[in-house]
Formats: structure tokens, C-alpha cells, sequence
């Protein structure tokens, strides 16, 4: 394009994306996503048509292939993974915190959570909430998650909407997009799987 030609006249530039091209080949190559065939040609694999066609950023996709591979989670893991990620998680989904639910709604999005991981085997939620502080707030950010993953379990549990409205501060149409979330890294998990 004009703009290529443009942007990558100088040596400099073109070196910079050689590196960036190179660097990106062995990310790829090193997750699985495309391998060398007998001409020393890339050819992308089943799970980098999966990967490609997903619409998940590369990192989050990772915890994908880790939870297909790995274990069987609980819909509570699923929630803390979806939480964390940029595209699907509190910010992908527009997810609002006011300062008086972080002051006030905290203790009781963190005892959802609690409630919840009582009630079935979900290792990476334990472990997230036993990392959370004793005598402090987590961080705005973090209450975020904690709010997003609460909202996910009850939504899945099948919760009434306008109850998950009352209880959470959040509409039900915004609840439904967050199961959304979670079933799409499931779908996505699954295809992995098989």
C-alpha cells in the first residue's frame, strides 16, 4: 500500500518490522498456532484456525488452550478467567463500579463469591479469594472483577433479572451479556477440547 511503502521506506523501519514479523512467528510457533511442513513453509494448525476465528486476544486464548488441556473448572473459574481478560472481562463489557458500590457493595460481592465456592470445587476462585486483603479494600480494579464474576455466577445460577438488578447494581441486559462472555470462552475452551 502507499502507506506501507510510506511508513517502511528507511532500513530502520523496515528492520523494526522484520523483528516484529519474526518475533510474532515464534509466538505463534511456540503456542501451537502454526508449524513448519517439509518445505520450511508455515502452514497455520487446528488450533490456530480456532484461535484465529475466535476473536480472543492471544494471551487470553493461552488460558484457553491451559483450561481444555489442563482441567475441567468449575462455572466460577470460567467467571474469575473471563473476569481477567481485556475483551470480555469488566472493561470489554463496560462494566460500571461507583465509588459508593466499592465502598459499600464490596463486602457482599466478595461474599457471593464466597457463598458460591463453597458450594462446588472451584480452585482458581479459592485462590483468588484467599489472596484477597483481610483488613483493606482490594483495588478499584480488582472489586471490578470481583463485581463481574459475582454478577456471571448469579446470572448462570438462574437468578431472576430483576434481582440481579437489585442486588448488583447492573441491568439484566448487561447481566446476559456477561453470561455471553463466559459461554463464549466456553465455546471457544470446547472447540480446543475436541
Amino acid at each position: 500500500t502507499y502507506a506501507a511503502a510510506k511508513n517502511w521506506k528507511d532500513t530502520e523501519s523496515r528492520n523494526a518490522l522484520d523483528q516484529n514479523i519474526q518475533d510474532l512467528v515464534i509466538l505463534l510457533a511456540t503456542n501451537g498456532l502454526i508449524k513448519k511442513d517439509d518445505k520450511k513453509t508455515f502452514t497455520i494448525t487446528r488450533t490456530g484456525r480456532i484461535c484465529a476465528s475466535s476473536g480472543l486476544t492471544l494471551e487470553t486464548f493461552k488460558t484457553v488452550l491451559q483450561i481444555a488441556e489442563d482441567s475441567i473448572l468449575s462455572a466460577l473459574d470460567i467467571a474469575v478467567i473471563v473476569s481477567f481478560s481485556g475483551e470480555a472481562g469488566p472493561n470489554g463489557v463496560n462494566l460500571r463500579l461507583s465509588t459508593e458500590e466499592y465502598h459499600n457493595r464490596t463486602p457482599f460481592f466478595i461474599s457471593s463469591l464466597r457463598d458460591a465456592a463453597a458450594t462446588i470445587e472451584a480452585p482458581l476462585a479459592q485462590a483468588m479469594l484467599d489472596d484477597l486483603p483481610d483488613s483493606s479494600l482490594p483495588s478499584y480494579e480488582r472489586v471490578k472483577t470481583l463485581k463481574y464474576q459475582a454478577i456471571a455466577i448469579a446470572y448462570i445460577s438462574g437468578i431472576a433479572s430483576r434481582d440481579i438488578e437489585n442486588k448488583f447494581g447492573v441491568s439484566s441486559g448487561r447481566a446476559k451479556v456477561i453470561g455471553s462472555m463466559c459461554a463464549w470462552l466456553c465455546d471457544n475452551a470446547a472447540a480446543v477440547a475436541w
